[in-house]
């Protein structure tokens, strides 16, 4: 996933306003954007990572909250409390809704703002694309926004 992950950042990089879509993903430009592996819950890692890159503008989690156990989420809730230190950094959840999982997502999603100073966005509607389900919303993008720490 990480190769996948870092061929189509330096892909978006390059194709950016900022490059002009003309320079290749090895451009002083493109150093700028990283894309690594991180356990959650390694706050140790987390740490080291903000220390040798800076801060994070953008956090990704994708299919990550359902049906996790609450010492997972907790882990999730540490690491990203660790990693999103500048103020204006972004963790974009990709959620799809499923039966049974509501309350305990739900949760999740209400507890970020008490416990990592992310204060909810925006929540995005992906159905339109999908076409499968016309009249039911399913898959949402979250977005929650890190405040001043």
């Amino acid at each position: 996933v990480i190769p996948l992950l870092a061929r189509n950042a330096a892909v978006d990089v390059a194709a950016s306003g900022d490059l002009g879509g003309a320079e290749a993903p090895s451009s002083p430009s493109a150093d700028l954007t990283s894309v690594k592996p991180l356990w959650w819950g390694d706050l140790e890692a987390a740490g080291a990572l903000t220390e040798s890159g800076g801060s994070f503008d953008v956090v990704l989690c994708c299919e990550v909250v359902y049906q996790q156990p609450p010492h997972v989420l907790e882990a999730l809730q540490a690491t990203l409390q660790a990693v999103l230190t500048r103020p204006g950094g972004r963790v974009v959840f990709a959620y799809q809704h499923r039966d049974g999982a509501e309350v305990t997502d739900a949760r999740f999603f209400d507890s970020l703002a008490a416990v990592c100073g992310l204060d909810f966005e925006k929540e995005e509607s992906l159905s339109q694309w999908d076409g499968v389900w016309d009249d039911i919303d399913y898959r949402w993008v979250r977005t929650y926004k890190a405040t001043v720490k």
